[in-house]
């Protein structure tokens, strides 16, 4: 990690439970628009934030295990606009953070004293795509969110997948990944469906790149050359290291092989650090 001056650091990609991709860290691909790094949690107020980072036009506040704000960090590394990454410990918000955010939610920006919010809304506002979404992208994150929770819920892990999760999710993506997808739109998938795989690899056995004839493993491969996906994407294997660092620190579900699809027994939990699914966006 790097040392930090005062309060201040200078973004560096291993800062994060997750890594990054790349084990090498290749300063190629080291998130060029992220300038500097600092914990929310760190200042006494909004104004000793904005005093600290003066130079920064756009102070993009995330948690780093959100997808949410991983669509919104994408947007940024595409359009090289620098930013400050202000990381918000959703378990334990500093009070200052309801005068950039009412409602303390993530991905939130502050840019020329003005708040935006909602990561789709953000995404299109960096991207300058005013094109509405189509209905497609919800019913995406839907169909990898029920799949990662299993029989559990969204944002954690069960203890098994049914057939019809997987069936769902296919056919979401079959008709999410279409060749002719705007750049906002796979911006705002790509988050989920990884996360998706690295999950379903983890707890269930299942690869979704085999989905769709194999046509998803080759979007993933495409999107994760993307630099900008170099620089957000977690390390698959860290990222199953981070499951278990998170199911030491919050309830343990321990995965059985219950399923004609689960092979495997872990103890694993995928959520965002012990905070409601409302917590984030």
């Amino acid at each position: 990690h790097p040392v930090p001056i005062g309060k201040l650091r200078p973004f560096h990609p291993a800062y994060t439970l997750l890594g990054r991709r790349s084990a090498s860290h290749d300063t190629r691909f080291v998130a060029p628009a992220m300038k500097y790094h600092v914990e929310a949690s760190s200042f006494e107020s909004l104004a000793e934030l904005q005093q600290t980072l003066g130079e920064a036009r756009h102070l993009f506040f995330a948690h780093t295990l959100c997808p949410y704000a991983e669509r919104v960090w994408l947007a940024f590394e595409e359009t090289g606009k620098e930013a400050a990454l202000v990381h918000v410990d959703l378990s334990k918000k500093p009070a200052w953070f309801r005068e950039v955010s009412p409602n303390m939610l993530v991905p939130t920006v502050l840019h020329d004293g003005k708040v935006h919010v909602e990561s789709m809304d953000i995404l299109q506002w960096l991207l300058n795509d005013t094109v509405r979404s189509t209905s497609t992208i919800s019913e995406c994150v839907a169909a990898c969110l029920d799949a990662c929770g299993g029989n559990a819920g969204s944002w954690r892990v069960g203890s098994s997948i049914s057939q019809r999760q997987v069936d769902a999710l296919e056919h979401a993506l079959k008709r999410t990944l279409s060749p002719d997808m705007r750049l906002v739109e796979k911006l705002a998938v790509y988050p989920f469906i990884y996360r998706t795989m690295a999950v379903l690899t983890v707890a269930y056995g299942v690869d979704i790149r085999t989905l769709c004839g194999g046509a998803v493993g080759d979007w993933i491969q495409e999107m994760t050359r993307r630099p900008s996906c170099m620089a957000t994407s977690a390390n698959p294997e860290r990222f199953g290291k981070a499951m278990e660092i998170m199911a030491s620190t919050s309830s343990i579900i321990g995965l059985r092989a219950s399923s004609s699809i689960t092979r495997k027994r872990r103890k694993t939990l995928f959520d965002t650090g012990g905070t409601s699914p409302g917590e984030v966006r």
